[in-house]
């Protein structure tokens, strides 16, 4: 027999396990990163709350499957909602419940106190799943990713200088301000979270950083992991109008200064197009984002382009 049961601390080793059947391998410092994940910030995250819980399958009293979920506070036309991020979805391939689990656990968290539901990091198996579902959207430019090689291309001029906390909120909120959806910040939960991404440093060193114009006014900001091993991966990137271009020039460049890898890889967003096709990106479909609200307006808001949405808001793991 199997059913569908709240995630608990003491399930943390049969988590980490059932990852290591179903991502790729990874170094001792993922290894040591993923079980602060599963056996602590899944539950001290500054958005736990008990009626939105992460969720578990067992089958014969093997546990099988896993959903993590992380609240996320929005607001959508002014008003608050609440958004629920589906993180590290998987089941054991080798169990004959797998598919049964994914469904159990799929249907149990769109049924959940949600305003939104969301995923953004989905694979293959996870797509599948997703889109089957009715009323679920795909989000259109949150499912291309680009990547870009070659160093930092031409000197975009002016400077970039680091974002502490506050000051990143600051930039978060008065880029947010313009779209109808937007996630919700204040200084400490904005610092749990950094502070959670700096200490994924098996993916290289976060820097939070801002563009200025040779006149000192500015351009966008990004955040980013800089990492010399394998690729910067892009959590965020942010422009005024027109700053795209340098802004994004000023990511590369930050990147080749700092003695990171070559390769940059982000997610796109229709600010960036022109900047992404100028430098000769790459672009690929995957990973997928995809929602689910009851109210519709909520769900098209991403799809049209009216969300401020970036990687910091969803699965940051």
């Amino acid at each position: 027999m199997g059913g569908i049961r709240h995630y608990e601390p003491a399930d943390a080793a049969e988590v980490l396990a059932l990852h290591a059947k179903t991502m790729p391998a990874q170094t001792p410092a993922a290894a040591d990163y993923h079980e602060g994940l599963y056996g602590k910030s899944m539950f001290d995250n500054p958005w736990s709350t008990p009626d939105l819980p992460s969720l578990v399958y067992e089958h014969d009293g093997v546990l099988v499957g896993f959903l993590g979920v992380v609240a996320r506070p929005m607001t959508f036309a002014g008003r608050p909602v609440r958004a629920a991020v589906s993180v590290r979805f998987m089941v054991d391939p080798a169990s004959r419940a797998g598919a049964v689990a994914a469904a159990a656990l799929h249907r149990r968290f769109l049924r959940g106190p949600q305003d939104l539901s969301l995923i953004e990091n989905a694979n293959v198996a996870a797509r599948r799943v997703w889109e089957g579902t009715p009323g679920v959207v795909v989000v259109p430019l949150g499912s291309i990713s680009w990547s870009t090689t070659g160093g930092p291309g031409p000197d975009p001029g002016g400077s970039d200088h680091a974002l502490d906390t506050a000051a990143l909120l600051e930039r978060i909120r008065s880029s947010a301000a313009a779209y109808a959806l937007a996630p919700v910040y204040d200084e400490q939960s904005l610092g749990w979270l950094t502070g959670f991404l700096e200490a994924a440093d098996y993916r290289g060193t976060l820097r939070c950083r801002e563009v200025l114009d040779e006149r000192g006014g500015a351009r966008g900001w990004f955040v980013y992991h800089a990492n010399p091993d394998g690729y910067n991966g892009v959590l965020a990137l942010r422009a005024v109008p027109g700053g795209a271009r340098q802004t994004f020039a000023g990511l590369l460049r930050d990147a080749h200064v700092s003695g990171a890898a070559e390769r940059t890889v982000g997610r796109l967003d229709a600010d960036l197009l022109g900047a992404v096709a100028d430098r000769g990106a790459t672009l690929t479909p995957g990973p997928w984002t995809f929602a689910y609200s009851t109210d519709p307006r909520i769900a098209q808001a991403l799809v049209a382009g009216d969300a401020f949405f970036t990687r910091l808001d969803g699965e940051f793991c």
